[in-house]
């Protein structure tokens, strides 16, 4: 079912848990939100800033377990959502690559108790998780062809920057001292990504009136394609493409997947 942000202020949501079959719905027409559980009876409520409402709303079903998933999605809708955690908001990094559709992304825990990355596939399923350790954040990351991620980190401990090489096969991380990693990130924006003939950026983050919005645009034409309204970012979102996903991590924790083009 289409997730609708049209001008009418209609908003359409289904949620499931997976876990327990339940599936949660909102509605938002106006200043009226109405929500449901299974078959019990709606709920309906006037909210001033029914958008804001609505948003905090979703995000406390996500944190339970529900999840948004509609694999039949049209090019640029979401076709997957799910929680991740608002731990640290400053950097959200996703490490993909053009040629793998798998991906990685990675939060701080509290402050700075440890530092989780989270391996997911094309369609949002978790893979795996792995702890690479406290006093650490990492600001960017690159997925290399052979699924080695390069990390751009730092540590409160010592006030250090590294550019790091981990592989998750053994959880091993190494310190690049020299050859061509230690300028993987010298053009790396985190903030736009291109995919064949598409370039998508948040446009918020420089531009506070518009925050949530994620501008496609046809390198080759230069026009404007589409403009995404993501309802999960508050004031910062990192983006990237993998080979056949869009992919958005947004500052409250969610995790978004767009479907793109054939």
């Amino acid at each position: 079912m289409k997730e609708d942000h049209s001008k009418s202020e209609l908003i359409f949501m289904k949620l499931i848990n997976y876990d327990t079959n339940k599936i949660w719905t909102i509605t938002v027409e106006g200043e009226n939100i109405t929500t449901q559980l299974d078959n019990r009876k709606p709920k309906t409520i006037v909210a001033e800033f029914p958008d804001m409402k609505a948003q905090q709303l979703i995000v406390a079903q996500l944190k339970k377990g529900f999840v948004y998933s509609v694999p039949e999605a049209a090019a640029w809708e979401p076709c997957y959502r799910t929680y991740i955690n608002r731990i640290y908001t400053g950097f959200m990094p996703i490490a993909t690559n053009k040629n793998r559709s798998d991906f990685y992304v990675l939060r701080v825990i509290g402050q700075f108790e440890d530092e989780i990355i989270f391996h997911y596939d094309h369609n949002g399923q978790l893979l795996d998780s792995q702890h690479l350790g406290k006093d650490r954040l990492t600001y960017r990351a690159i997925l290399l062809d052979d699924g080695k991620i390069v990390l751009n980190s730092s540590f409160s401990h010592s006030g250090q920057k590294k550019i790091e090489l981990f592989d998750p096969s053994d959880g091993s991380i190494l310190e690049v001292q020299e050859g061509e990693l230690l300028h993987a990130f010298d053009q790396h924006d985190d903030h736009s990504d291109s995919l064949n003939d598409y370039k998508v950026s948040h446009i918020g983050y420089n531009n506070p009136s518009k925050r949530r919005i994620l501008r496609v645009e046809n390198i080759q034409t230069s026009t404007t394609v589409t403009e995404i309204e993501d309802l999960f970012i508050i004031h910062n979102a990192f983006c990237a493409f993998t080979a056949d996903k869009l992919v958005v991590h947004s500052d409250y924790g969610v995790l978004s997947i767009y479907t793109i083009p054939k």
